[in-house]
């Protein structure tokens, strides 16, 4: 199973990209129990407590490229591939360059405590290099932070709940310079001058983004 940003990132001063994790063809797997309605679950904690080779997702960007990309055979500018996350970034006009690989480290399984307290904050916890960009990410952080608060605070319940504890990163050669063979696309202002959430109380930009995450 391939999995998916939809959604685009800043990536360095200037760029922006979406990114993906797909699997190694080789990962070893059994057949699922399809009557099993956690059967993904269980052959995950199989997998982590037997198998010696571990499973591999090969890590890649996709840069976006208004010059080349086309909505109905038109071109569009930067701003309306960041604002519309319905929008696919054809992988012909704008492919994915592999960039690092993530390998899972065997018996890597949070019990249900450590699990119920782990939680990843991409907006919050975002550099100014890799800030999330577009309407959905600017709304989706609220709601992220609501459900976090509501989960982190009711009782930990009798049923185990699964989360892969830790995974090794391998970084792979990559010149940006060589992949796209051009200059880099350019940032809309209003995307170069949104602030980091952290900074945002001190955030002297005229467009700037507030903790509701709403355009100001």
């Amino acid at each position: 199973m391939r999995y998916w940003s939809t959604v685009p990132f800043r990536h360095g001063p200037i760029d922006v990209v979406k990114y993906s994790a797909a699997p190694s063809p080789d990962n070893p797997a059994r057949p699922l129990q399809r009557r099993n309605p956690k059967g993904l679950q269980d052959e995950l904690i199989r997998h982590l407590r037997e198998d010696r080779t571990m499973g591999r997702f090969d890590f890649g960007i996709q840069f976006l490229d208004a010059d080349k990309m086309t909505y109905w055979g038109k071109h569009r500018d930067a701003d309306f591939w960041i604002e519309n996350a319905s929008v696919e970034w054809s992988e012909a006009e704008a492919p994915f360059h592999t960039v690092a690989r993530l390998t899972l480290l065997p018996r890597s399984r949070l019990g249900p405590e450590e699990s119920d307290a782990t939680y990843f904050d991409v907006t919050g916890h975002s550099t100014p290099d890799s800030t999330p960009l577009g309407s959905i990410n600017r709304a989706r952080w609220p709601a992220e932070v609501a459900s976090r608060k509501a989960r982190l605070t009711r009782a930990v319940g009798s049923q185990e709940t699964l989360k892969v504890g830790a995974f090794r990163l391998e970084s792979l050669t990559h010149d940006r310079r060589t992949t796209l063979g051009k200059r880099p696309v350019l940032v809309p202002a209003a995307y170069a001058t949104q602030c980091r959430p952290a900074e945002r109380a001190g955030c002297e930009t005229e467009d700037r983004v507030s903790t509701l995450g709403e355009r100001q």
